[in-house]
């Protein structure tokens, strides 16, 4: 066993592009982000 090589197979990776004005996202643990609660700010 002190021979083997050990791999790892999965990685989780997330990355989000968000515009600066965007209102509703919020970034979690579970990485749930519904497009449904984001909006542009118009000010």
């Amino acid at each position: 066993m002190g021979d083997m090589l050990a791999i790892a197979l999965y990685d989780y990776v997330s990355r989000h592009l968000v515009k600066a004005g965007m209102r509703g996202f919020y970034p979690n643990v579970r990485d749930n982000c519904l497009s449904r609660h984001m909006d542009l700010d118009s000010d």
